[in-house]
């Protein structure tokens, strides 16, 4: 998600200074991780992007966290967060702010939490597959249990919810 939702900002809304805001990154099983990884994954294939990222570790120290993406040298114009909860954080920041969504800052977020479509303006989200998922795991633990084959690592491809924020 991390990967496709950089591409998005950059490709379909045209930035290229982008915030990522994620949740215990220093956690080596981390999901926020493996979402900073794949930002970072596309930003290594296109240097003309400037991405800068910040991690909280409690959700008390969100405003700072989010404060450290705006005092850098890059002014930030959207934020990939790695959860919806975080992203909703940075619409009540920008609001506070008076920093217009989406005119001065994108965000988009990962959950597609059902507050999505309650905050103001709309947020923008990634979904999982839950139901591909739930029938892989399934598949994956019956060959485990049947077969004791090694269980390999797979990774689904979220939907993109686009609504008001970008």
């Amino acid at each position: 998600a991390g990967y496709n939702a950089i591409k998005y900002l950059h490709q379909n809304k045209g930035h290229t200074n982008i915030g990522f805001l994620g949740k215990y990154l220093d956690y080596k099983t981390s999901h926020c991780k493996t979402r900073l990884e794949g930002a970072a994954a596309y930003f290594k294939e296109h240097p003309e992007i400037n991405l800068v990222s910040a991690d909280i570790n409690h959700f008390s120290d969100s405003a700072s966290a989010i404060d450290d993406l705006f005092v850098r040298e890059v002014k930030i114009t959207a934020i990939f967060a790695a959860m919806d909860i975080l992203a909703i954080g940075i619409l009540s920041y920008a609001a506070n702010k008076n920093i217009s969504i989406p005119e001065q800052l994108a965000v988009i977020g990962f959950d597609n939490s059902p507050l999505c479509s309650y905050t103001v303006p709309a947020l923008s989200s990634f979904q999982e597959d839950s139901d591909n998922i739930s029938f892989a795991l399934i598949k994956l633990a019956r060959e485990k249990l049947q077969n004791n084959r090694e269980i390999k690592h797979e990774l689904y491809c979220p939907q993109f919810i686009e609504r008001n924020s970008v």
